[in-house]
């Protein structure tokens, strides 16, 4: 996985872009991301190769 931060010193906006194996990989970086010290928004444009949100349970 390669993920590119583009910081925006400025306005404190931080845009994370990266593609992931898995969903929930995605929503885990964009909170850590959240998370950051000094950072106020975040531009989630992550996408990734596998819905892994909803799996049935047997």
């Amino acid at each position: 996985m390669r993920m590119t931060v583009a910081d925006v010193m400025t306005a404190k906006v931080v845009t994370v872009t990266a593609t992931t194996p898995f969903k929930e990989i995605a929503a885990i970086a964009a909170r850590m991301t959240r998370r950051v010290n000094g950072v106020v928004d975040v531009v989630d444009k992550l996408t990734w190769k596998s819905d892994d949100s909803e799996w049935e349970a047997r």
